[in-house]
């Protein structure tokens, strides 16, 4: 969890300013997630932690396995064969109707300031169902990887 932002900031840094350095730093990182296919024990391959396969939205502390596949659709790695499976299981979760839930939210809404508190409505944490700003992000991967074009 804690490589994803580091890997995001050499990327950008060196999308800036074409330093080789950063690039190789990032690439070196995206290598972790990539080893381990966003989310598996390079051991046997079951999910390194359970709440990265519970979808949420917002990124707040909490990751999941489309914070990784954002990650490496920044870096542009989102058709290497490491990720397909990352992509099938999102793909999986997309709802009959149409759309992506949000298995779960981490915070509440409140117009003052607490703890775990968010001025902003960031949808739902059903399930059953869609959350539109889950939906946007999984279509933009999904596009990114050339599995849907729109």
């Amino acid at each position: 969890m804690e490589t994803l932002l580091p890997m995001r900031g050499l990327a950008a840094y060196a999308d800036a300013f074409g330093d080789p350095t950063a690039r190789e730093a990032s690439r070196r990182a995206a290598v972790v997630f990539l080893s381990r296919k966003l989310f598996r024990r390079p051991s046997d391959g079951s999910p390194i932690r359970r709440d990265f396969l519970r979808l949420h939205y917002h990124l707040c502390y909490q990751d999941d396995v489309r914070v990784g596949l954002k990650g490496i659709g920044e870096m542009g790695l989102l058709r290497a064969p490491q990720a397909a499976g990352a992509m099938w299981w999102l793909k999986g979760r997309e709802l009959p109707d149409g759309g992506w839930p949000a298995d779960a939210r981490f915070f509440r809404v409140s117009h003052t300031f607490a703890p775990a508190c968010e001025y902003a409505e960031w949808g739902g944490g059903d399930p059953r169902k869609r959350n539109d700003w889950f939906t946007a992000d999984a279509l933009s991967v999904l596009r990114q990887a050339g599995w849907i074009t729109l």
